[in-house]
């Protein structure tokens, strides 16, 4: 792939984006992964590649992407849940 020049949105600043922020992401099998902040989007092609998920880990907080995948949003229950395992970037 070439190299693409992602670009990133914060959750807050979308559609159910203000909704959908902080909002616990969780994997198929119902495991929390971390909380989301956000996006990767490749401009270009205007798809969103990643999550961006934040995770408090001890006391260090640990900023991931995770690969995009389909997903429910949640708003009664303040969640995001994966439906397809992310694949591999």
């Amino acid at each position: 792939m070439a190299n693409v020049s992602l670009q990133y949105v914060r959750a807050h600043d979308i559609g159910y984006g203000p909704s959908a922020f902080g909002a616990l992401v969780c994997d198929p099998e119902g495991q929390p992964i971390g909380r989301l902040e956000g996006f990767m989007i490749d401009p270009q092609s205007q798809t969103v590649r990643y999550f961006v998920v934040d995770n408090l880990r001890g006391r260090r907080l640990e900023r991931r992407m995770i690969p995009f995948a389909p997903a429910q949003l949640d708003l009664e229950h303040h969640v995001v849940r994966l439906i397809d395992q992310p694949r591999a970037a």
